[in-house]
This record gives C-alpha cells, structure tokens and sequence, in this order.
C-alpha cells in the first residue's frame, strides 16, 4: 500500500494498561473537552479539506469552532498506513504499539488544521493570531510549541484549495495571504517512542497576537491518543460502544 504524503523526510519504561485506567479513558474525550471556550462548539467526527499531500482522507477530525471569531481548531490521529482515524466518538483515538514496514515511525500521526475563515468573508488570515500546540504522552514532552513559526513545512491555503494542494512553505510568507494551515507530524520526531504504551494528550489553542503561550485562550481543541496493550483493544472497544450508547440514550 502507497504511503501517505504525511511521512516526512527526517529509554523510556512502558506503562501497564490496568482495566480501570482504561476505562476511565472512555470518557476522556469528555474531560478534555472541558477547556474549550463556552461559545465554542465542538464536533467529534468533523470533516476538513486535507490540503497536505494526496490521498489523505478529509474526515475524522476533533473540531472546536468559535462563531464569535469565526475561528476552527481542528485535531486528529491517523493510521499512517491507511489513512483510517479510529477513534470513540468523544475525541479519543486508538492505536496498537509498534511500527509498519519502512521507515520507523509510530503508526499513527498527529495532525492539526487551522482555519481563521470557515465562513470565507475573506477578511481574517493565519496571522491575526498566534497558535500553539500542547502535546504529552509516554516519553513523549511535554512541550508547547507554536505551530506556524516552529514546523517549517506547514502547508497553506484557503477555502477553495482542494485536497492535497496546498502550498508548503514558512509561515511569514504564507500565513498573511491565507487562512488555513495544516501539518501532520509522528511522535518519533519529537524523540517520542513508538513502543511506549499510554496516554497521550493534544491541545491545539489560539491566543491574541503577541500575547505568548501564556496568553488568554480564546479558542481551544483537545485530542488524545490511546496505545494500548494488544490485549486491551477489545476490551476499549466494548468500552467505547456502552459509552457511546449512553450518549445517544442522553
């Protein structure tokens, strides 16, 4: 199978998963969800126009919109192989340990999409604000970064740009003349272990320009990542589907 455009060209002890760890971490989506702002909105299974790459699929996305600055944040995971972004209905994805064939990388990725216009008024762009990215695990962090002037490969563009046809550049050539931007990064790069089993934990927040990552956060999207033991895959699953049916009884 083809490997998507998301791979890019560049001793820590592992966790015991105990039954109730795991399913305390059912709910998680919904604990993380608690520091996004009141007016913001989240959706679980969003879709996005993944303009990074070819082949990469649209769907599966965390977002959190702000109708009052017309601002999205968007997280996902996604298998590196195929593309599938497995994850409960609340903001948690899962994945096994271990690596595929090829270069050595976790099987998942951590992707990001920013978007300062889904209601295209063609007014605001990326640089209006200034957007940091929070991320720890197993091994892996924590750090805060932001995302625009740290990741130099970030593609950009804006509502019209189709899948896989963004352009990749620096943010200080791009980010005045577009609106949305997008990366998707492995847990290898940052010296993350593709072994280690855990939980790992996102928040992809906006703040005022020039305020800092200490900055008042005016839009916030959470995510986390699940690497089980093997032998704890279906015990999550069965886990996740009494969750979600709870949900839909609500």
């Amino acid at each position: 199978m083809r490997t998507l455009k998301t791979e890019k060209t560049e001793n820590n002890p592992v966790l015991p998963m105990k039954k109730s760890m795991l399913l305390s971490l059912v709910v998680c989506g919904l604990v993380i969800s608690s520091a996004v702002p009141a007016s913001a909105a989240t959706v679980y299974d969003d879709t996005q126009v993944a303009i990074y790459g070819g082949g990469n699929p649209n769907t599966g996305w965390v977002t959190s919109f702000n109708p009052n600055l017309n601002l999205n944040l968007s997280l996902r995971a996604k298998d590196r192989s195929d593309g599938s972004t497995p994850n409960n209905g609340a903001g948690t994805y899962l994945f096994s340990p271990g690596s595929y064939a090829g270069p050595v990388r976790a099987k998942w990725n951590y992707e990001f999409s920013i978007n300062t216009d889904p209601s295209n008024g063609g007014l605001q762009k990326l640089d209006d604000f200034d957007f940091y990215l929070s991320a720890n695990g197993p091994g892996f962090g924590p750090f805060t970064i932001n995302v625009l002037t740290t990741y130099l490969d970030n593609s950009y563009g804006d509502n019209t740009t189709a899948n896989g046809a963004g352009v990749e550049g620096l943010s200080g050539v791009f980010a005045p003349f577009n609106n949305i931007g997008q990366n998707s990064q492995n847990i290898v790069f940052a010296g993350g272990d593709l072994n280690a089993l855990g939980l790992y934990s996102f928040s992809l927040y906006a703040t005022a320009l020039g305020a800092g990552s200490g900055g008042a956060r005016v839009a916030q999207v959470d995510m986390a990542v699940l690497v089980p033991e093997p032998s704890s895959l279906a015990l999550f699953g069965i886990g996740s589907l009494v969750f979600l049916q709870r949900i839909r009884r609500r």
